[in-house]
């Protein structure tokens, strides 16, 4: 599929949806699925019936000679659809006797503030947060910032960090190999010096978050789950404690409405990966940058967002209107980041080149705009050298 020159190889889940040369845009991005952040494109839709109504296409690799030359995996070739699925989360909601119903961010934030201060009146250890590993660094770094200024400078000790490891069969001698880590940034947040064991030799330690929610000891539980349903993990005990009562408050800001959200008081809707510029760092130690293909769907809103307003309402001012300005601050505060100056995420000016032979193999320039360069960037060395 990846180098049919004539486009005869063709897999069933784009067959009659488009032509490439009609395709309208296509975005430069990287895909999130595992913690080697295979760098990608997102094909987006030329006519809304050809895609039965979604925007996403199809997703093919790009090359990186780094990372992952010009390949990529089924799972990060196919596994898109849950972006646009039906159990989409699109507005706030919360929770009304037995179910959860639709509700404005107007209505939502200040009763979920007052319900985070009545359950941190007390102990402010009674309020703890569990983040999957595919949060971006921004929204990391936020959630670092509002829980060291809510909570003081032990505050991410408040933090637990998920993921799921998934060893692949692959043949011994392959040369592209799919990592067991289902999570693009397990090392972004060990960088932010958040808790994450063995990082991506092993699995996340819940025990002690488990053994606190299960002992009654936590008031308040807030989950962000940016990626696909079940990639936070098995927390099947944490909609259990929540439903027996041991957990008086849970709050969930994903994606999509998974079990643990459907136990939630409140909801909150997120943005997926291929819905904002994010920054994630690789099994490698690389740095690299996602890029918005479309927007978030309803009244959904990209995560750092979500948490800037979550810490206002709690009285903390956090200085950021945009993903670009947590990116600024992120440079001066973090050395990972180094010369971290600007981001340009640009899209292709003509897709249907991309579909030339020679430049499929790299032997003519790119497409004038079509490069994802991120200005200023000093080439990172492999975590640990």
């Amino acid at each position: 599929m990846a180098v049919c020159p004539v486009g005869a190889i063709t897999t069933r889940d784009y067959r009659f949806k488009s032509r490439p040369w009609d395709n309208p845009n296509v975005v430069d991005t990287m895909c999130t699925l595992c913690s080697k952040g295979c760098n990608t494109s997102a094909w987006l839709k030329a006519k809304p019936e050809w895609a039965k109504g979604s925007r996403l296409i199809r997703m093919t690799p790009r090359f990186n000679a780094e990372v992952n030359s010009y390949w990529m995996c089924d799972i990060g070739r196919f596994d898109y659809h849950w972006v646009e699925g039906d159990a989409r989360l699109r507005r706030p909601m919360r929770r009304r006797g037995d179910a959860l119903e639709n509700a404005a961010w107007h209505d939502v934030e200040p009763r979920m503030r007052d319900a985070l201060q009545a359950a941190g009146s007390a102990d402010a250890g009674s309020v703890r947060f569990l983040v999957s590993a595919h949060a971006s660094t921004e929204e990391l770094f936020v959630l670092k910032e509002l829980v060291q200024g809510l909570l003081g400078g032990d505050g991410l000790k408040s933090v637990s960090v998920s993921w799921t490891r998934t060893e692949k069969v692959q043949p011994p001698d392959t040369k592209f190999k799919v990592p067991a880590t289902n999570a693009p940034n397990v090392n972004g947040a060990k960088d932010l010096g958040y808790r994450v064991g063995t990082g991506n030799d092993g699995l996340p330690d819940l025990t002690d978050l488990r053994t606190a929610v299960e002992g009654g000891r936590v008031k308040a539980l807030y989950v962000i789950d940016s990626g696909p349903d079940g990639s936070i993990g098995d927390v099947s005990w944490i909609a259990a404690a929540r439903r027996s009562g041991k957990l008086p408050l849970l709050i969930v800001q994903g994606v999509v409405l998974t079990e643990l959200a459907s136990a939630a008081d409140f909801v909150l809707p997120g943005a997926a990966y291929v819905e904002k510029d994010a920054i994630y760092t690789n099994d490698q130690g690389r740095v690299q940058g996602a890029a918005q293909a479309v927007v978030p769907p309803g009244e959904a809103r990209e995560d750092w967002q979500i948490l800037v307003n979550l810490a206002a309402s709690l009285g903390l001012a956090l200085p950021y209107t945009s993903s670009e300005d947590v990116r600024r601050a992120l440079s001066i505060d973090v050395s990972f980041a180094r010369a971290m100056s600007a981001r340009s995420w640009l899209q292709a000016s003509n897709p249907s080149e991309r579909w030339k032979w020679d430049f499929m193999y790299q032997d003519l320039p790119p497409v004038k705009g079509h490069n994802v360069q991120m200005e200023g960037v000093i080439p990172l060395m492999p975590i640990g050298k």
